[in-house]
């Protein structure tokens, strides 16, 4: 992208349409040596793939939560007998 041909992002544009993490994501989906393409279809990329990561965190978070519940229903339960 070059400023003279009025085809560059600013940061501040960008955050009015996607949110931090999701520019971080763009970033932590290319290589150091890779030419970066800040495009719509590598930042929907990035949005599809913060949804993904959100989805599977919350299905570890209830999993976490169901292990524990489960365990500690079983210490309580030895712990009464």
């Amino acid at each position: 992208m070059a400023k003279s041909l009025k085809n560059f992002i600013t940061i501040e544009n960008s955050l009015k349409k996607y949110t931090a993490r999701q520019i971080r994501l763009l970033f932590l989906h290319h290589q150091w040596n890779d030419t970066l393409d800040y495009g719509e279809n590598t930042l929907n990329k990035a949005v599809h793939f913060e949804k993904y990561l959100n989805v599977r965190c919350k299905a570890i978070s209830l999993c976490k939560h169901v292990i524990c519940f489960e365990f500690s229903r079983v210490i309580f339960a030895r712990f009464i007998i």
